[in-house]
C-alpha cells in the first residue's frame, strides 16, 4: 500500500499538483482504512485536488471508495497497479436521480451501455465535473481532449445535466454547445429519448427557440417511441413561453389524438398560452371545440378550467360563452366575474369602442407592422435597454399599436442589469409618446407595468395609467384590481387601496376570496386593524357571507385581526366555524390567535381547549401570551374558578414542552399570586388553592427543590401559598363553593 501511495504522489508531484498528492493519498487511507488517524488539516483540500485532477487529465478509473462524503469527488490514477494488487475495478455509483434517468433510457434504446474504456473515462470525467461544478471552460477542455471518442446514452445525459448548471448570461454558448453535441451523440447511434428532451427545454426556453425543441421531439417519434402526457405539458409550457402558439397548439392537440384524453391542468396551460401570447381570438375558438359534445368525456372542466375560461370571455367579450361559464361557475359555488359583461356589452360606448379597435386592427401601417416584428425578435433575444431605445429613436416617426406598446412592457422586467428607476423612467417614455399617438393600456395589461412600479414604490403612474384607460370607457378587469390592490398595499397606500376595493365591488359586485385576502393582509402590513376589523366584520355581512369562498388563509389572517381581542366573540366563533365547516385543521399560530380571542373574550372552554389543542402538536408554537391574557383576564372579571382550571394547562406545558424558559416562571408567579389573592379575599376554597398548588408543585418536586420554578434562591411562591392556605380558618370560607368539576386532568404522557 505505501507503495502504491508513494508511486501515486511521483506521479502527482511531476505534475506539480502537491494539493492533489495530499488529498488523493487522504482518499486512499480513508478507504483502505491504513491510516485511520490521517489528520484532520488534509480534509480542506478535498475538492481543490479533485479540480486539480479534472484539469490536468489525471482521471482515469474511479478508486473504490465507501464514504459517502468522498463517493464522486476522488479518483485514483494508477488504475495499473489496482488490477496487480487484486482489487476490483468498479463504476462510481450514481445518484437516484441520475439512476432514474439512465434507467428508461437504457430500456428505450435496447443495448447496455458501451463497454468502450475510452468512453467510460470520459464519462467518469464528465461526472466528476457535474459533482465538483466545474465551470464551462474546463468542460469544453475536457471535450476537446476527447474529440474522437464515441458518446453513449450516460455520456449525453451528463454534457445536457452540466450544461443546465452553467449560469443564465451563456444561455446562448450553451445552447450551441448542447446542439452540437447532440448531432455528435446521434452520429455515434445515441438514442435520443423524452428524458433528454426533458434537459434540452429548459437550455431552449431561455433563448426562446422552438425549432430545436420540435426537431428533437419529431427525432423521439421517428425511432416509433411513445411521448408521455407529462412530457406533453412541457411541450406546451415550452412553446408558450416562446410565443410559437401554432406549436403549442399542434402538440396539445397531439396528445389528445395519442392519448385520447387531457387533464385539467394541460387545458389549462394550453389556454393561459394563448392569453399570455395575446391571442385571445384563438383561445376561445379551442374553448369552443372542447365544449363540442365529443369532448367532455375527454376534458374534465374542473373550478381551474372554469376561472381560465372566464378570463377569455373578459379578453374576447363573448356573451354566449360568458353565459355559459357564469352558470357553471355558480354551479360550482364559485364567484363569478363575468356577469358584468353582459351588461357592458350592451352600452353604446362599449360597442363603438369594439368596433374601433377592430378598425384600427385591420388598417395596420406596414412601418407599424415593421417595428412590431423587430420588437418581438428584440423580446425574444433579450436584446439591452440600449439597444431597444436605439432602435425606438430610429423609428421615430413610426406610430405605436397596442401591441408595439405590450412587447415593449414585457422587454423592461428582463434588463435585470438596469436598476428598478431605469426600467420604469423607459416604461413611463413609452406610455408617453404612446399617448400621443392615441394609443392607451388596456386594463388587462396592467401587471406589465405593475411589476416595474412595485420595485420603485410608485402609485400615480398606475392610478394616471387606470384613469385613462376608463376614460376610454374599458372595463378593468377584477385580476387587475387585485394586483393594484397588492401594489398599493406595497407602496405603503391604504387609503388607494380601500378606494380601489370599494371601486372593485362597484364594478364587479362581490370580490372573491383572494381579493378579501389581499385587502386584510394590507391593512395588516401597514398597521391598520381598525380598518381591517372594518373589513373582516363587512365579510360576515349576509351579502359577502353567502357568496364568498372562505378559504383556510383567509380564516388564518381573521383569526390574526380578532388576536387583539377587538372583535369580541363573535370573530373567533366565526372563524372556528367556518373551520369545521371546511374540514381544516388551522396551523399552530391560528390556533393561537383564536385562544387569545377566547381569552380577550371571556369565553374560557374555548381558550383552553385551544391551548390543549396546541400543546398537543408536534412542534407546538409558544402559548404564553395566551396563559397571560387567560391570567388577566380572570383576574379582571374575577373569576375563581375559571382561573383554577388554569392549573391542567401548567400541568400539560411542563411535561410536553417544558416550563424553565421564557415567560413561564413569571407566569407561575403571576398564577401563584392570583390564587393567594382569591383565598385572601373569601372567594376561593382552601382545599381547591392547596390542590391546585400541589399538582403543580407534584411535577418536579419543588417542595424539595424550590430552584426548580426559575424562582431565585427565594422560597417558592407555591410554597408560600400553601401555608397560608391552611392557616385559613374553616368557617370562613366562600359560600360559592359547591363542588369543583374536573379541573385536575390526567397529566399526559412524556413525548419520548
Amino acid at each position: 500500500m505505501r507503495a502504491r501511495i508513494a508511486q501515486l504522489c511521483a506521479t502527482v508531484r511531476r505534475a506539480r499538483l502537491h494539493r492533489c498528492a495530499r488529498e488523493t493519498c487522504t482518499a486512499l487511507s480513508l478507504h483502505d482504512q491504513v491510516r485511520p488517524d490521517w489528520p484532520a488539516r488534509f480534509q480542506r483540500h478535498r475538492v481543490i485536488g479533485t479540480r486539480a485532477c479534472i484539469q490536468r487529465g489525471l482521471v482515469k478509473q474511479p478508486a473504490r471508495l465507501h464514504s459517502p462524503v468522498l463517493r464522486g469527488l476522488f479518483v485514483s490514477a494508477y488504475h495499473q497497479s489496482q488490477s496487480a494488487d487484486g482489487v476490483d475495478e468498479t463504476t462510481l455509483p450514481v445518484s437516484n436521480s441520475e439512476a432514474v434517468l439512465e434507467k428508461p433510457t437504457e430500456s428505450a434504446s435496447g443495448h447496455e451501455r458501451t463497454d468502450n474504456p475510452e468512453t467510460q473515462a470520459l464519462n467518469t470525467r464528465l461526472q466528476l465535473v457535474f459533482e465538483a461544478q466545474e465551470s464551462l471552460k474546463i468542460f469544453r477542455a475536457i471535450l476537446d481532449e476527447a474529440k474522437g471518442v464515441p458518446f453513449d446514452n450516460s455520456s449525453l445525459l451528463y454534457i445536457l445535466r452540466i450544461l443546465r448548471r452553467v449560469p443564465l448570461q451563456m444561455s446562448h454558448t450553451k445552447l450551441k454547445l448542447a446542439v452540437s453535441l447532440l448531432q455528435k451523440a446521434i452520429r455515434d447511434g445515441v438514442l435520443v429519448d423524452e428524458f433528454k428532451l426533458a434537459h434540452l427545454m429548459p437550455l431552449a426556453r431561455a433563448r426562446r427557440k422552438a425549432n430545436v425543441v420540435a426537431a428533437v421531439k419529431n427525432i423521439i417519434q421517428k425511432h416509433g417511441q411513445r411521448i408521455r402526457p407529462l412530457t406533453y405539458k412541457g411541450l406546451i409550457s415550452h412553446y408558450a413561453a416562446c410565443g410559437r402558439v401554432d406549436l403549442m397548439e399542434k402538440a396539445f392537440h397531439e396528445s389528445l389524438r395519442v392519448h385520447g384524453f387531457t387533464d385539467a391542468e394541460t387545458f389549462v396551460r394550453a389556454l393561459t398560452g394563448f392569453l399570455v401570447n395575446d391571442a385571445g381570438d384563438r383561445a376561445m375558438q379551442m374553448w369552443k371545440k372542447m365544449r363540442a359534445p365529443s369532448f367532455p368525456r375527454r376534458i374534465l372542466l374542473d373550478p381551474s378550467v372554469l376561472k381560465c375560461g372566464e378570463r377569455i370571455c373578459n379578453v374576447t367579450n363573448d356573451i354566449e360563452e360568458a353565459t355559459w361559464v357564469a352558470a357553471q361557475i355558480e354551479k360550482h359555488g364559485l364567484q363569478s366575474t363575468v356577469v358584468g359583461i353582459l351588461e357592458e356589452r350592451n352600452r353604446p360606448s362599449w360597442a363603438a369602442a369594439d368596433a374601433a379597435h377592430a378598425s384600427d386592427r385591420a388598417h395596420i401601417p406596414p412601418e407599424t407592422m415593421e417595428l412590431n416584428g423587430r420588437l418581438k425578435r428584440a423580446l425574444y433575444s433579450r436584446q439591452s435597454l440600449a439597444r431597444v431605445q436605439g432602435m425606438l429613436d430610429e423609428a421615430a416617426d413610426v406610430s405605436f399599436n397596442l401591441m408595439s406598446l405590450i412587447f415593449l412592457l414585457r422587454m423592461a422586467p428582463q434588463w435585470t442589469q438596469n436598476t428598478a428607476r431605469q426600467r420604469l423612467a423607459f416604461a413611463v417614455r413609452v406610455l408617453q409618446r404612446a399617448r400621443k399617438q392615441g394609443v392607451y393600456l388596456h386594463p388587462l395589461q396592467f401587471t406589465y407595468l405593475l411589476n416595474l412600479a412595485t420595485p420603485c414604490r410608485k402609485v400615480n403612474v398606475i392610478v394616471a395609467v387606470k384613469r385613462l384607460s376608463q376614460a376610454r370607457e374599458h372595463r378593468v378587469d377584477s385580476f387587475a384590481y387585485q394586483a393594484m390592490i397588492e401594489h398599493f398595499s406595497a407602496c405603503k397606500r391604504p387609503d388607494l387601496m380601500e378606494s380601489t376595493f370599494e371601486e372593485l365591488i362597484y364594478v364587479h359586485g362581490t370580490p372573491d376570496g383572494a381579493t378579501f385576502h389581499k385587502v386584510l393582509s394590507g391593512y395588516l402590513a401597514n398597521e391598520k386593524p381598525t380598518a381591517a376589523l372594518k373589513v373582516f366584520r363587512r365579510l360576515r355581512t349576509t351579502p359577502f357571507s353567502r357568496k364568498v369562498r372562505v378559504d383556510p388563509e383567509l380564516l388564518k389572517c381573521a383569526a390574526l385581526i380578532c388576536a387583539n381581542g377587538c372583535d369580541g366573540v363573535e370573530g373567533p366563533t366565526w372563524i372556528a366555524n367556518k373551520f369545521r365547516k371546511l374540514q381544516v385543521a388551522p396551523i399552530g399560530r391560528t390556533l393561537v390567535d383564536l385562544g387569545m380571542a377566547f381569552a380577550h373574550a371571556g369565553e374560557w372552554g374555548e381558550a383552553l381547549s385551544h391551548m390543549r389543542w396546541v400543546l398537543r402538536l408536534d412542534k407546538p408554537p409558544s402559548i404564553e401570551q395566551v396563559v397571560s391574557i387567560y391570567i388577566s383576564e380572570s383576574e379582571a372579571r374575577y373569576k375563581p374558578l375559571e382561573a383554577l382550571k388554569l392549573t391542567q394547562i401548567f400541568v400539560w406545558a411542563d411535561q410536553l414542552v417544558g416550563t424553565k424558559k421564557g415567560e413561564w416562571p413569571t407566569l407561575k408567579r403571576r398564577f401563584a399570586q392570583l390564587l393567594r389573592k382569591f383565598v385572601t379575599d373569601r372567594r376561593l376554597d382552601k382545599w381547591a388553592a392547596e390542590t391546585a398548588a400541589c399538582h403543580v408543585e407534584n411535577l418536579g418536586n419543588s417542595m424539595e427543590h424550590p430552584k426548580y420554578w426559575g424562582l431565585g434562591d427565594t422560597e417558592s411562591y407555591f410554597g408560600e401559598l400553601l401555608p397560608r392556605v391552611r392557616d385559613t380558618d374553616d368557617d370562613e370560607d366562600s359560600d360559592d363553593y359547591r363542588e369543583y368539576p374536573s379541573i385536575f386532568p390526567v397529566e399526559p404522557r412524556r413525548r419520548e
